[in-house]
Parts: structure tokens; sequence; C-alpha cells
């Protein structure tokens, strides 16, 4: 499975998840407003000297943002605990994956590798908790 742009991810999130729930509306939304800032962060990822494998997201949301990077060569790893996610299918294919969990009780398996985040951290993950190769803020951009 492959997308192109935000409009096809969620145009598949609508086929697995309950158009009806508000929880879900307001997951997908999340995906519009924050495009921008996620182009920003692929921005920064692709001048790193050298070009990651894989990026990890904290505070994934549904993984809508996965796309941009898969489509870059990069496989994308997203984590959220938010409650939404317990109801709400993400966005999984061979090179999606999605993690429910706290980022700090899974912190040591991803230490190697270039961490992201749009807004999770400094909000509900302190900056200083991050362990990674890299990590990139989108905040900061």
């Amino acid at each position: 499975m492959k997308f192109n742009n935000m409009k096809e991810v969620v145009e598949y999130l609508d086929t697995i998840n309950d158009t009806e729930d508000l929880r879900y509306d307001d997951c997908k939304m999340h995906g519009f407003i924050n495009e921008d800032s996620y182009k920003r962060i692929l921005a920064e990822v692709l001048k790193l000297k050298e070009k990651p494998k894989r990026v990890v997201d904290i505070g994934s949301n549904l993984n809508q943002f996965g796309y941009l990077f898969v489509n870059e060569g990069i496989d994308y790893i997203g984590i959220d605990l938010w409650n939404a996610c317990r109801y709400m299918k993400p966005v999984e294919t061979e090179h999606i994956k999605f993690i429910g969990a706290r980022y700090e009780d899974i912190s040591e398996f991803f230490k190697d590798d270039v961490i992201i985040s749009n807004l999770c951290v400094g909000y509900l993950v302190d900056e200083k908790d991050v362990k990674a190769k890299h990590f990139i803020n989108g905040k900061d951009l």
C-alpha cells in the first residue's frame, strides 16, 4: 500500500475507522493541520549526513505522516499512547508501524534511531528523556 498525499491517507483511515466517532474526526483533522510541520521535519531528516533507515515518531497520532518518510525510502515507527488510539486503527503497512505505548517505557529500543516529534516532546514527554542518535523536534522548526 502506497500513499501519495494526506487525502489518500485519510481516505484509507476512513475505511478502517468509525467516521461517526468525534474522537476519530479530531485525529483526522490533526493530519491536515500538522502536515506542513511534518514536511519541515522530513526536510531536516533528509539534511542529516547519513540518511536513516527509519524514524521513530513520538506522538504519531494515527501514523498519518508515515507516508512522507516512506516515500523517501525511510521506514516509520509511530509511538502514541493517546487514549483514542485504543478505539481507532492507525495506518500500518510493511514500512509504517505503530506502537501503543509510553515512549519512556520503550525508549531504550530506539536510542540508536532518529527520533522525531511535532508536539508531544516538550508537552507530554520531557525533551531530556529523549534518547536518540538524532532528535528533531518540529516545534523548534
